[in-house]
């Protein structure tokens, strides 16, 4: 091995010195290495010439010690390397294809389906689906669909089954309830992979009874059950209530919809506040000492954006119009599920797959944004928060001093 030669490419990484340690971000994928001095050394020193005995014999130089102990410790750092593809013999390395942004979730409001002026149609929604399936998009594409509380009807049956049969659909179903029933599920079982219990407001006296007993018919046939909260500035402690309740039950998850927020500071520190209980709710500890073996998913609006079912890759913005359309209740297609009303929509798939990229693409990045170490967490923010602030979506985003800060933070406790 000692005459084998490897690489690395320093250029797929942003280097930040922190304390004795180096923080290297990949700028390719969305991962972090924390390396010693010796590890930054080794790597910094594979550029596909140098065999690893020049190497061991360079880590000697520096670090004057003895021959036996530089080869043990620099064959064991190379061969972690090599297992995690951080490096690769220099012939075999591929350039990593940056940004490789796709289509990965749908949002499909369909909750006024039942009224008489409703816009939606079958011909519409199956014309779109079949689509996508043709485009450029990940593997599995989410399908958001909110029936709220319409009733299953012969045209809704028909488009729950166009989508729930494509091969690259994975189907969230929101209802205020009425199709978490047992006759829905016998009969969709393969359509539906998640059912969402719509909550506008938590009372445990009235709700808990309900949601437990969507949860047992949603294990009966296999299905993951989360609750779907829409928060208000008023109704925010109740949510923590919830939480408890939901670890309790042994309920998989629950979504938070914050599109009604307006007093943001304190909804930044009820975010604190709740991230932290979920840390220790699901800890082993405290599943050991309540019995309670659940692990609950929180999904807040900006997870939503950057979950994925697939490793984290760097992206060129948080994914507006590239990832993610939202399909209103008249069947305008926007860029964003927040950007629903907005001046940009289009009526037809075939418009906005043409118009895409031009609207969606590199346009969006500020040029102050591409040299900073926090984009591959931050992304360039919110795009549509900027646009409620009356700002433009290629600005760097409203919020950037408290994103950078909250994100240095999270560097300096590495």
């Amino acid at each position: 091995m000692r005459d084998e030669v490897y690489y690395f490419n320093i250029n797929d990484y942003k280097i930040r010195k922190q304390k004795k340690r180096t923080i290297l971000i990949s700028k390719v994928e969305f991962s972090i290495m924390i390396l010693n001095d010796t590890g930054y050394l080794i790597l910094s020193l594979m550029n596909g010439e140098k065999t690893i005995k020049e190497i061991i014999d360079e880590v000697i130089a520096k670090y004057d010690i003895s021959e036996k102990s530089a080869e043990q410790y620099t064959i064991k750092f190379i061969n972690e390397m090599i297992e995690k593809g951080v490096i690769v013999k220099k012939e075999d390395y591929v350039i990593k294809q940056n940004f490789d942004q796709c289509l990965n979730r749908v949002f499909l409001d369909l909750s006024k389906a039942n009224d008489k002026d409703s816009k939606y149609s079958y011909e519409f929604v199956a014309n779109l689906v079949d689509r996508i399936e043709q485009e450029h998009r990940e593997e599995f594409v989410r399908f958001y669909i909110n029936v709220g509380d319409c009733k299953l009807t012969d045209e809704l049956k028909k488009i729950l089954v166009h989508i729930g049969e494509k091969e690259y659909t994975r189907v969230f179903l929101f209802t205020d309830g009425y199709w978490i029933a047992n006759e829905f599920l016998e009969e969709y079982r393969d359509m539906v992979q998640v059912l969402v219990l719509n909550l506008y407001r938590y009372d445990r006296k009235v709700d808990l009874d309900q949601i437990c007993e969507k949860n047992q018919l949603c294990k009966k046939f296999d299905k993951y059950f989360f609750v779907n909260v829409v928060l208000e500035d008023d109704n925010l402690e109740s949510c923590l209530t919830l939480q408890q309740d939901l670890q309790e039950n042994k309920i998989n998850g629950f979504f938070l919809d914050d599109s009604n927020i307006k007093k943001y500071d304190v909804y930044k520190s009820f975010l604190e506040k709740l991230y932290f209980k979920n840390n220790f709710l699901n800890s082993w500890k405290n599943n050991r000492l309540t019995g309670v073996d659940n692990k609950i998913i929180l999904m807040t609006e900006k997870e939503l954006c950057l979950r994925n079912f697939y490793s984290h890759k760097a992206k060129r913005h948080c994914g507006l119009g590239i990832e993610e359309i939202y399909v209103d209740s008249d069947m305008n297609i926007y860029p964003c599920h927040k950007s629903s009303r907005t001046d940009i929509h289009f009526t037809e798939i075939d418009e906005y797959f043409e118009k895409k990229e031009e609207l969606f693409g590199d346009n969006l990045i500020n040029e102050k944004c591409k040299d900073c170490d926090a984009w591959s967490l931050c992304m360039g923010g919110c795009k549509m928060n900027n646009i409620k602030e009356g700002g433009r979506w290629e600005d760097v985003p409203v919020d950037c001093d408290d994103l950078y800060k909250t994100i240095d933070d999270y560097f300096m406790k590495l």
